[in-house]
């Protein structure tokens, strides 16, 4: 076989940019309900696109969001958790107008907030109470930076969600025990970064939902 030289940068490669990019498709945030299996699945061919997909018990694995939906989340620039699990239902962030939508396998997604300049991330489902436990980030004033809170959304509601925490730079990974009565979750505030410095808060649930006097557990 001859063998032919060439200047450095102009081989032609049997291997395209495309070809290589739609090979780095990438999996994660993973949630389980049920007999069920859900995860973010990150679309290179439909330019960088990230869908979601679901595995049942017995059966293979399908995408469950049409395009254009493409779910991230932009909280704290890097964004957190963009989808969650509720019952029989998804809750994800949609990266185009950053609201929340509701899709229920088989049926178009529905849009349940309308807040504009409002980011979310880190979505936790709290079914006794009928709503979404999250991180939110209001943009709405250009003259200062992002307040970071934590906050709820009522899933029967009017499209709002309303302060549980606020005060902090920085909030994340709100998590319910699981009888639904206390809420934990972390914070950090600058000039450090989550690796240097963080706080794990405890604070029990009321009965009109609010939480209580917060607990310092570490931190």
């Amino acid at each position: 076989m001859q063998k032919t030289s060439k200047p450095f940068g102009s081989w032609r490669s049997p291997l395209s940019a495309a070809q290589i990019a739609a090979a780095g498709k990438r999996l994660g945030d993973i949630h389980l309900s049920g007999d069920s299996i859900y995860w973010q699945e990150s679309r290179p061919a439909e330019k960088g696109r990230t869908t979601l997909m679901r595995r049942q018990a017995g059966q293979g694995s399908a995408e469950i969001l049409p395009a254009p939906y493409n779910v991230r989340s932009r909280v704290h620039e890097y964004g957190g958790g963009a989808f969650g699990v509720f019952r029989d239902e998804i809750v994800f962030v949609n990266d185009a107008d950053r609201e929340l939508y509701r899709i229920v396998p088989g049926k178009a997604p529905e849009q349940i907030t309308q807040e504009e300049g409002v980011y979310y991330a880190d979505l936790t489902a709290d079914p006794l109470r009928e709503r979404l436990i999250l991180i939110r980030e209001d943009h709405c004033q250009d003259d200062r930076e992002a307040q970071a809170a934590l906050a709820a959304v009522d899933l029967k509601g009017n499209g709002k969600s309303h302060l549980l925490d606020a005060g902090c730079d920085f909030y994340a990974s709100p998590c319910l025990d699981p009888a639904g009565r206390c809420l934990a979750w972390l914070s950090w505030a600058h000039p450090n970064m989550p690796w240097d410095e963080t706080t794990l808060w405890l604070a029990e649930i009321q009965e009109n939902g609010k939480l209580g006097p917060k607990r310092k557990i570490a931190g």
